[in-house]
């Protein structure tokens, strides 16, 4: 039993450490936060979209978020780039909306 409690806080400390939280002033896909925190940001992503009187289409992962930053990585909408339109800038850069 007790080895079941170390293995829960291990996996729980690692899946913390993987994640990560945006960086401050650059704008991100909702899929781009998505991958990088682990997923950890879809209660956010839809509470913000539910703010700004945005549906939430496919999850948010196609709007783009600017990273407002703080202690909790927090992030405000943009726009929303349309099916599949935004587009991820690489590490470091804005992503971006695609237009056609």
């Amino acid at each position: 039993m007790h080895f079941s409690y170390v293995s829960l806080a291990i996996t729980a400390f690692i899946r913390h450490v993987a994640a990560r939280e945006c960086t401050t002033d650059l704008n991100y896909c909702g899929f781009v936060l998505e991958d990088i925190s682990k997923g950890d940001y879809s209660d956010q992503i839809a509470q913000n979209l539910f703010d700004s009187n945005q549906p939430i289409i496919n999850g948010g992962r196609d709007y783009l978020f600017q990273c407002v930053g703080n202690d909790h990585g927090i992030i405000s909408v943009i726009e929303f780039c349309g099916d599949k339109n935004c587009t991820d800038g690489g590490p470091g850069k804005n992503d971006f909306c695609r237009t056609e």
